[in-house]
C-alpha cells in the first residue's frame, strides 16, 4: 500500500514538474496581412501614435512592442536596403541614436531569417537612456510596397532573465501571403 502511494505521489509530482516546464503558448495578434505573438498578460495600447499597433505590460509600462508600417516603392526588396548589418547600422545611426535626448544605441546582432515572402532581418540593440539600460529587438520585412518594423523594447535586466522568450516573440512576426489575408485579434 505504501509503495502504491509513493508511486502515485511520484507520478503526480512528475506530471506537475513536466507541466510547469512546458513552454507557455503565446497569444497571436493578426492584422490584415501580418501577425505576431505577444506575452499573455500584455494589452493593446489604445493610441499607439505612429505605430500601427502596440502592446505593453500593464504592470510595467516600460516593456512594450510595436509594429510600424511605412510605404516604400513597390519595386523595392529588402536586399535593396542592404544586408542585415547594413540595415541595422543605418537604423541605429539615422533613427535610434538620439544624443540630444540622452539615448545611445549599439547594434549587437543582425541576421537574416527566410520566410515564405522573402527575407526578414532580425536586429538586436543595447540601448542606454540617461539612467536606464534597455534591450531592443527588431524584425524588418518588406512586402507589397510596405516596410514592416516590429520592435520589442524592455529593460536590459528583463531581457537577460528571458532572452529566448523575447527572441521567440521576435521570430513570430511574419508578413502573410495574400491568400492568408484575414484580420482581427487571435
Amino acid at each position: 500500500m505504501l509503495l502504491n502511494r509513493l508511486g502515485l505521489s511520484f507520478a503526480i509530482a512528475s506530471f506537475l514538474v513536466l507541466t510547469a516546464c512546458q513552454t507557455i503558448s503565446l497569444p497571436i495578434y493578426q492584422g490584415a496581412n501580418w501577425q505576431f505573438s505577444y506575452p499573455p498578460a500584455w494589452i493593446a495600447v489604445e493610441n499607439p501614435g505612429l505605430a500601427t499597433i502596440a502592446f505593453r505590460d500593464p504592470l510595467s509600462p516600460d516593456r512594450n512592442l510595436s509594429l510600424l508600417i511605412s510605404p516604400v516603392p513597390d519595386t523595392s526588396q529588402l536586399s535593396d536596403l542592404g544586408d542585415p548589418t547594413t540595415v541595422g547600422y543605418e537604423l541605429q545611426t539615422q533613427w535610434l541614436n538620439r544624443p540630444d535626448r540622452g539615448r545611445q544605441v549599439e547594434l549587437l546582432a543582425a541576421e537574416q531569417q527566410e520566410t515564405a515572402l522573402g527575407p526578414e532581418y532580425l536586429l538586436e540593440y543595447a540601448v542606454q537612456l540617461e539612467q536606464q539600460s534597455r534591450h531592443d529587438l527588431a524584425a524588418i520585412a518588406l512586402a507589397r510596397g510596405q516596410l514592416y518594423t516590429f520592435v520589442i523594447s524592455l529593460p536590459a535586466a528583463e531581457f537577460e532573465r528571458q532572452p529566448q522568450h523575447y527572441r521567440q516573440i521576435l521570430r513570430s512576426f511574419q508578413v502573410l501571403s495574400l491568400s492568408t489575408n484575414s484580420s482581427g485579434e487571435g
